[in-house]
């Protein structure tokens, strides 16, 4: 595959590619700071990310994420329908291919897909998937009362469109409109 035709693939099926803010991929960060880093980082390391389109069924329910703009093949390491169980530099999936990237774009659940992204990318912006329920995990406090103390555990908060805007300042925030097509808020 040339870039040229991962770029019409792209285009084709209206794919972004959107490194998101889970409980499992906070680089050992709470939200805003894990998004943060990622910003930082993403040069340097491989990132997992879902990738959209206009197309496919794949459907998450993550708030916020990274819109990385994709146009050159050895910039995605691994494409896959399902979680790719992803590590580190580690994961499952298939290189990427015109088969193996139509492929991940559906699956038999409509849950997420995962690709590995790597190396120097643009930013497109930051997504938002729905602006009235923005959600990110973050570490509360709780007391046991078993054990008698305050226990830490990650929990899903809510935020503004506000605060989202404040943490990222430099960046676009975008979300779907009901084209599932991307557009400025």
């Amino acid at each position: 595959m040339t870039d040229q035709e991962l770029v019409q693939l792209i285009q084709q099926h209206g794919i972004e590619v959107i490194h998101f803010v889970t409980n499992m991929n906070t680089h050992g960060e709470d939200f805003p700071t894990c998004l943060q880093t990622a910003l930082r980082i993403h040069e340097q390391k491989t990132l997992s990310a879902c990738a959209l389109s206009k197309t496919g069924n794949i459907t998450v329910e993550w708030s916020v994420g990274i819109i990385f703009d994709i146009t050159e093949v050895s910039q995605l390491h691994l494409v896959r329908s399902t979680d790719g169980g992803s590590s580190g530099e580690y994961g499952l999936g298939e290189p990427p291919t015109t088969q193996s990237i139509v492929a991940s774009l559906s699956n038999i659940d409509g849950r997420y897909n995962e690709w590995r992204v790597k190396g120097k990318k643009k930013i497109k912006g930051i997504f938002v998937r729905n602006v009235s329920d923005i959600r990110c995990w973050t570490t509360t406090e709780y007391f046991d009362p078993v054990a008698k103390r305050i226990i830490p555990t990650k929990d899903s908060l809510s935020f503004s469109l506000e605060e989202i805007r404040s943490y990222f300042p430099d960046q676009t925030l975008f979300t779907f409109n009901e084209s599932k097509e991307l557009v400025p808020v």
